[in-house]
């Protein structure tokens, strides 16, 4: 039998930063797709699609699939030059791109590509392109900043200068919150647009020998962080000592611990401000200490490697962090307020001689875990101390049938369990003290027709059970004791989940999906498809997953069902379980994988396949038992 997994999560790299949130680095999720693997730019437009500049191209990622802009043997000629330099979006939605040779304006709805400003852009490299919230857009190409309009018309040019006056280039630019820009220049100075004057004038003069690169707003603070090609990181503070401008701190080191100065781009994250950048060997991420002053290595670490050809660091709306590679894959550094934790259960393998088959999961709090082990049946597992106890260690306990048990569900006991083994009208509520299981209650029907049995529960905040048969449904109330048949006929239950305006939503495997009120109607949604499983976001939606490794979406309102199976990634596995997280975010468990799947901006990740290793990996919501 292949093994449940109950949200069990790992990729490439997981650490764990700090209480509340964990880090993870997962792939570009369509990489596949890209002309080439090496990505030189990376933008994420105002509709949600990341764009992404390569040497072959402009590549548009919609979450289903890329499309790419490029002069090939179906649009000859559409580009000078294939090699994307730099990509931005104007205020009326129309993506501008930079390139080797020329720049060009993009209409998203029709797909056009138009060359702008022929006379001064079309053979010219275009290094940088910003756009700024009076609806100017600023490019840089060669020793000129030139400012255009939203349209494309030709405003101003402004000579790039070092400190000899000598021709130079655009290093940094930044809009502030307070709406002033600023420009770092290569070799020269921070300068400040003077929108009065129409100009750039001296802001602030670096120490000498002192070569700046990238410029931003710290995220709470008005001062701002400057790159250097040597010198690292550097504080700069407008409102300091005109002797205090710049404060300098050690060099930062890569992964093979040596001092690496030469600041690429830099940003930083929303959740500790900590300032990510990318130097010329690695990718470093660092904390400002404000009681000394200083910028502080943080417990953060790719594996270990002499030299990375990263590029572009990127946030996205969301928080994300999306770098650039040349070399290798390149990746998105995600923050969650969930931990996840690998555990091997080599217990299970000790007294059983099996390795983990496990069958279904429920928090035992404490690190301890209900766990039902294929052929050797219902356990609790201390994950600290990796000792298992089973359901037949205790005489109260080992005449009961809870040697296959396929439902676990919460109870509103902290740490308890309530346990429906495999094809029995009765459901057992069992508590812990320890690792010693004790039965709480157990729960009988008044009357079943023949052969019916029990298939799924959900206790609910009343403390009524809603008990699911191979014919329909029950509610039980625990105070009263009372039993109460809500419909007999619905067919096989196969799952339960509490939703918004006090309405439960029960799944089938023939009948499609109901919502039911307490006291109240019932409404069907028939579907054509066996429901194993359903989940409610935070804003209503139904998700519902498949036999056949479908995943759809039900709009209550509406009544309309919406297929999102392609667009998740799946290709046919079963859908055990869906979890719908704080963020939007759809969590698909498959037996061979689980993943992550954002319906906003349709995109997913893969996160783990499964391959009969003792392995388990644990996905623990940090509002559930604490401590």
């Amino acid at each position: 039998m292949k093994y449940f997994l109950s949200l069990l999560v790992l990729w490439l790299y997981s650490f764990s930063l700090f209480a509340a949130h964990t880090l993870r680095v997962v792939p570009f999720p369509s990489l596949s797709q890209l002309p080439v693997s090496a990505v030189h730019r990376i933008f994420q437009d105002s509709e949600g699609y990341m764009w992404y500049g390569t040497v072959n191209g402009l590549c548009r990622d919609d979450g289903y699939q890329v499309k790419i802009f490029r002069s090939d043997v179906n649009t000859p000629g559409l580009l000078n030059d294939n090699t994307i330099q730099c990509i931005s979006e104007s205020k009326d939605g129309f993506i501008w791109f930079g390139s080797d040779h020329g720049a060009y304006r993009l209409d998203k709805r029709q797909g056009t590509v138009t060359p702008l400003d022929s006379v001064r852009l079309q053979r010219q490299f275009i290094r940088n392109m910003y756009s700024t919230s009076d609806g100017n857009m600023w490019l840089s190409v060669g020793s000129e900043l030139l400012r255009y309009d939203s349209s494309g018309a030709f405003q101003k040019s402004y000579p790039l200068r070092n400190m000899q006056g000598s021709p130079s280039w655009l290093a940094g630019f930044c809009e502030s919150r307070q709406r002033e820009v600023l420009i770092t220049v290569g070799g020269g100075a921070i300068y400040r647009y003077d929108k009065e004057n129409d100009a750039f004038s001296e802001y602030a003069v670096p120490p000498s020998g002192t070569v700046l690169t990238c410029i931003f707003q710290d995220n709470t603070h008005d001062y701002y962080w400057v790159g250097t090609q040597s010198e690292g990181l550097v504080l700069f503070n407008p409102s300091a000592e005109r002797d205090s401008l710049f404060l300098f701190s050690p060099l930062p080191k890569n992964s093979m611990g040596m001092a690496d100065g030469e600041i690429l781009f830099a940003v930083q994250d929303d959740y500790e401000g900590w300032l990510w950048m990318t130097t010329r060997s690695d990718l470093i991420a660092m904390r400002y200490d404000s009681a000394s002053r200083r910028l502080r290595p943080v417990d953060f670490r790719l594996p270990v490697s002499s030299n990375r050809m990263l590029n572009e660091i990127y946030k996205d709306r969301f928080g994300s962090l999306w770098v650039a590679s040349f070399d290798e894959p390149s990746f998105i550094i995600r923050f969650s307020e969930d931990v996840f934790e690998e555990y091997a259960l080599p217990a299970l393998y000790r007294r059983t001689s099996f390795k983990p088959a496990v069958m279904a999961l429920s928090d035992a709090c404490e690190r301890k875990m209900w766990v039902s082990q294929e052929r050797t049946g219902l356990g609790l597992y201390d994950l600290n101390r990796d000792t298992v106890s089973f359901y037949f260690d205790f005489p109260e306990l080992s005449g009961l049938p809870l040697w296959s048990v396929k439902h676990l569900s919460p109870s509103r006991r902290q740490g308890n369990v309530w346990v429906l083994p495999e094809y029995q009208s009765v459901a057992y509520e069992l508590s812990r003290a320890g690792m010693t299981m004790n039965l709480q209650r157990m729960v009988l029907p008044r009357s079943l027709r023949p052969h019916e049995f029990f298939t799924q529960l959900y206790e609910d905040s009343e403390e009524r059970l809603w008990i699911g048969t191979n014919n329909g449904l029950y509610l039980y109330d625990l105070k009263s004791q009372d039993w109460q048949v809500v419909n007999d006929t619905l067919g096989q239950v196969s799952a339960i989940q509490a939703g918004k305006n006090g309405l439960f939503w029960v799944g089938t495997t023939d009948k499609g999906v109901y919502s039911v009120a307490p006291c109240g109607p019932i409404t069907h949604f028939p579907s054509p498809r066996s429901v194993t499983c359903l989940t409610v976001s935070e804003e209503g939606q139904v998700w519902v997953g498949t036999q056949d490794g479908g995943v759809f979406e039900l709009s209550p309102s509406e009544g309309d069902w919406q297929e999102h199976t392609r667009s998740c990634g799946l290709d046919g596995d079963i859908v055990n379980q869906l979890v719908a997280d704080v963020y939007g975010h759809l969590w698909i468990d498959t037996n061979q994988k689980l993943i992550e799947y954002n319906p906003s901006n349709p995109s997913f990740s893969s996160y783990l396949t499964t391959d009969g290793s003792l392995s388990l990996y644990r996905f623990i919501p940090t509002a559930v038992c604490q401590g």
